[in-house]
Order: structure tokens, then sequence, then C-alpha cells
């Protein structure tokens, strides 16, 4: 398998070109949770990430399974408090809650880095992380574990009460810490590299 940016002058050239490109995220700059991280991340020779998101909690209103039909009625990269999801829980349409965790994807010079790389993951308690290409660039992609996904309202019905809604909730912030806790694993994991 050919690697052209297996020579470090050539991947440093296209780090240089991923590293300066706009943005191209609804927010437009990477989540302030997640920063130390990435820019952990890009201090390291060997890597550069493509993109990233530090995990959310989101109340998402679907009116059909196309991702453009869907609407974000809340979001918050942080522990979410119940009156704000409270407040927002109005639809005539289908509401998921969801908590996601963080998610990277980090282009590596050559396999003995992404080797180094996915160690460091794993170290850092990431269980979902892969080698996801190879053809031309060395991909890797990390994610956590940590997820709650539940439907709120059905055609406009809320079917959940206020007690279960504060128990997905509290469920969705502990799980969002314990996220936030392995990306600063992970970060002093990268600093080792």
């Amino acid at each position: 398998m050919e690697n052209k940016y297996q020579d470090k002058q050539a991947f440093i050239a296209e780090k240089e070109k991923i590293l300066s490109r706009d943005d191209l995220s609804k927010k437009g700059k990477v989540d302030d949770e997640i920063k130390d991280l990435v820019d952990a991340i890009n201090s390291k020779e060997d890597y550069c990430t493509t993109s990233s998101c530090a995990g959310r909690i989101t109340l998402l209103e679907r009116k059909s399974s196309k991702k453009i039909d869907a609407t974000w009625l809340y979001s918050s990269h942080n522990p979410a408090l119940f009156s704000e999801l409270n407040d927002n829980l109005k639809s005539s349409s289908d509401v998921w809650l969801m908590q996601e965790s963080c998610i990277l994807h980090i282009f590596c010079r050559n396999l003995d880095s992404a080797s180094l790389f996915l160690q460091a993951c794993r170290n850092a308690g990431f269980k979902r992380t892969g080698i996801v290409a190879l053809k031309n660039k060395i991909m890797i992609e990390t994610m956590g574990n940590e997820k709650v996904e539940a439907l709120l309202i059905k055609d406009g019905d809320i079917l959940v009460d206020e007690k279960y809604l504060k128990a997905l909730v509290d469920e969705s912030n502990s799980r969002m810490l314990k996220n936030r806790a392995k990306m600063n694993l992970l970060k002093k994991e990268v600093e080792k590299l």
C-alpha cells in the first residue's frame, strides 16, 4: 500500500492545508470543550484532526428520517438543565432526547503513528476506535460509547412524564461527565506521544 504522506514533508504540507481551511461545522469553530484535546493532537508532528465534536445533549425534532428534516430544539455541549429541556419540549412532530459522546477524526502520517494513537485512545477508555481509511490517507475515528437516545414526543403526543424526563436528563448528564473525563484522559495520553 502506497502512502504518499509517509514522507514527512508531504504530511506536513497536507496538515497545514487541512488546519488552514475554513471550519464547515454549524458553529464554524472547534467546540470549546474539546479544543484543548484538539490542540494537543495537532501539536504532535504525526497527527492532524480533520473533524471533532465534544459531544452534546440535544432535543431533536424529526419530521422524517431524513437529516435535512431534523431541527435542534435544544443543544448543549455541557450537562443540561431539566428546566431548559422541559421548556423546549413542544412539537407537533417526533422529538428525541439524545446524548452523544465526543467524536474525533485524526489523520496520521503512517501506520506506526496510527497504532500509537489507537493505543492512546484505548488507554483513555475509548473502545470505539479504529482505522477508517487507508487508501489515500490513514484516518482514525474515535468516539465515546456513552449514549442516551429516547423518543419523548410521537406525532405531537408527549410520551414521558416529568419524573421519567428528569431521570433521562440525570442519566444524560452523568454520561456527558464520563465523556468529558475520557477526553481529559485522552489529552494526557496524547501528550505522552
